[in-house]
C-alpha cells in the first residue's frame, strides 16, 4: 500500500510540473499578429495586404475547395453586419479551385489564398475553422466546424 501510494504521489508531481511548464513552452491560445500577411486577393491579381485590415474586427474563414461544410458556412455568413469584415481564406486548392468553390456562393466579402507563413501560423487541416479577430489582428476566439449566425454574433459581440 505504501508503494503504491508513494507512486501516486510522484506521478501527481509530475504531472504538476508538466502543467506548469506549458506557458513557457511557446503555446497561445489564438494565433496572433494576423494583419500583417501579403496574401493573393482570388477576386484579382494582386496582393492583399491584411494590414489594410488594421482597426477593424474581422471574420476569417478558412476552406478548402471540396469542402461540403464550408461552403455552407460561407453562405451563412450573409446574416452578419456590414461592419465584419469577411473573409475567406483558401487552403489546398488553386487560385482556379477555390474561385471555383467561391463563385456560386454568392460570397460578398474579401477572397484570399492563404499563403505557407500564414498557413504555418494557423496550423490546421480542419475546415471550415473560423477566426474572431480583434481590431489589433489577434484571433480572439477560434471555432472549428459549422457554427450558427446566433453563435457567430454573440461570439463576435463580445470583441467589438
Amino acid at each position: 500500500m505504501a508503494l503504491k501510494t508513494k507512486i501516486l504521489s510522484t506521478a501527481r508531481t509530475l504531472v504538476l510540473i508538466a502543467l506548469a511548464a506549458v506557458p513557457f513552452m511557446g503555446f497561445t491560445a489564438e494565433p496572433s499578429g494576423l494583419y500583417r500577411f501579403e496574401l493573393e486577393d482570388l477576386s484579382s491579381f494582386s496582393t492583399y495586404n491584411t494590414g489594410a485590415l488594421d482597426g477593424r474586427t474581422s471574420l476569417w474563414v478558412l476552406f478548402q475547395p471540396n469542402c461540403a461544410s464550408c461552403k455552407t458556412q460561407l453562405k451563412n455568413l450573409s446574416c452578419l453586419s456590414k461592419d465584419i469584415e469577411k473573409i475567406a481564406v483558401g487552403i489546398h486548392g488553386g487560385r482556379d479551385q477555390l474561385n471555383a468553390a467561391l463563385r456560386p456562393l454568392g460570397f460578398t466579402g474579401r477572397k484570399l489564398m492563404a499563403s505557407r507563413p500564414l498557413e504555418k501560423l494557423l496550423d490546421t487541416e480542419l475546415t471550415p475553422t473560423l477566426y474572431l479577430v480583434d481590431r489589433s489582428g489577434n484571433a480572439r476566439r477560434t471555432i472549428q466546424g459549422l457554427v450558427s449566425c446566433e453563435t457567430l454574433r454573440t461570439a463576435l459581440s463580445k470583441i467589438l
